[in-house]
């Protein structure tokens, strides 16, 4: 279910798609044969550089009021919590022969200590990277932004047009931000910054009724990709579930020092209410063809839409396997290697001790995968991971 676009595709995203298609075949059947498979190095690396962020917004399951952010050691949350560059200096040097991808996060990424450092890798070593920001920092780091632009992709949330945004990061923000980006799509027009612009909102009651003149809005700037999140909303009951089952078979992981469950903090969700409201609008958006990109994530068919939004724990599409955990590695601004991007209980060492594929291939790592067992634990009907990177 997507909404139909007149943007072509270029032969070189045509043939990263085609190679994602054979490796995640090939992944698959290795997983049958053998629960504890992982490729050699991971494919894609997500680096969480910072817990820091300028913004404060309420739907954020980091920051706002129930956050787990908050529970955070204040050195943690300071420049010195930042990623060591060191590390990230090695999984370069260790992922050089297979050019894995990264996905910079936060926190905002471009508030990170070491950015300039950062960009410098990327610019001697090129890799497909995606850089997912607030957009407040684009223009003060222009400059870094247009030396890696070859393989970039910069994704700026926004949530909506002007009030339904500043409602939830920030009165003022929208202009801001969007002042940004249209430096940056103008550079883009000039063939100086040569990467790709897209936009990421999260489905809110307030955008709701809004979101064909969103489109439109975005159509009219002429970024890339338009991308719409279906909230990754975790109830009380779901959260419960899931405890439940980590305590039965995860109490041997290192026990984590926040004693809230970071699933707890996801509690952002839409009132069911509006749900007719928002399948007119899908409907709307999905009956015309655009000339930028727009897509709804996770690629949901409208039949499964109000379980997903209720929170339900079974996951839609046939999902079945998460390959994520054979062929991608998050680490964290303390080093921690996670299997699981969102929920730090899922430590499976840290680089500060180990080499990557000590990690990586490790005793810790390796039981994960097998207690896993190609199974599906209670949150993962939610993760994005599951629907770009599952079977």
């Amino acid at each position: 279910m997507q909404p139909k676009s007149t943007k072509p595709y270029t032969n070189e995203s045509l043939q990263r798609f085609k190679e994602k298609i054979d490796f995640t075949r090939k992944c698959y059947t290795e997983r049958l044969k053998d629960p504890t498979f992982a490729t050699e190095v991971p494919r894609e690396i997500g680096l969480k550089l910072t817990n820091r962020c300028d913004l404060r917004c309420t739907h954020c399951f980091q920051w706002n009021d129930e956050g787990f952010h908050r529970q955070l050691d204040k050195s943690e949350v300071k420049v010195q919590g930042d990623l060591d560059i060191n590390i990230v200096k090695k999984l370069f040097e260790e992922t050089r022969h297979t050019k894995s991808h990264f996905y910079l996060w936060g926190g905002e990424p471009m508030i990170y200590t070491y950015w300039n450092e950062l960009v410098e890798l990327l610019a001697n070593d090129p890799r497909d990277t995606v850089v997912c920001t607030n957009g407040l920092s684009i223009k003060r780091k222009i400059d870094s932004l247009i030396k890696i632009s070859d393989k970039l992709t910069t994704l700026v949330s926004v949530e909506g047009l002007e009030a339904q945004h500043d409602k939830l990061r920030g009165k003022g923000t929208f202009k801001k931000i969007m002042d940004n980006v249209d430096h940056l799509i103008d550079l883009q027009k000039k063939d100086v910054y040569k990467g790709h612009i897209s936009i990421a909102a999260v489905f809110s009651e307030d955008l709701i009724p809004h979101l064909y003149e969103c489109c439109e809005y975005f159509e009219e700037k002429g970024v890339d990709t338009l991308y719409f999140n279906f909230p990754w909303y975790i109830p009380e009951d779901e959260a419960q579930i899931m405890t439940d089952y980590y305590d039965e078979n995860y109490s041997w992981l290192e026990k984590s020092r926040i004693k809230r469950k970071t699933w707890e903090s996801f509690d952002f969700h839409i009132d069911m209410s509006k749900l007719n409201d928002l399948l007119a609008q899908i409907n709307r958006i999905l009956d015309k063809t655009w000339n930028i990109r727009i897509r709804f994530q996770p690629n949901l068919e409208l039949h499964e839409i109000k379980g997903y939004l209720e929170g339900k724990s079974k996951a839609p599409s046939c999902k079945s396997t998460c390959l994520g955990i054979s062929n991608r590695m998050d680490v964290m601004p303390s080093g921690s290697v996670v299997s699981c991007k969102k929920f730090t209980e899922f430590k499976m060492g840290n680089l500060h001790a180990n080499s990557m594929k000590e990690v990586w291939h490790g005793e810790t790592f390796n039981k994960f995968r097998e207690t896993h067992n190609n199974e599906l634990m209670p949150i993962c009907a939610k993760c994005e991971i599951l629907f770009s990177n599952g079977m």
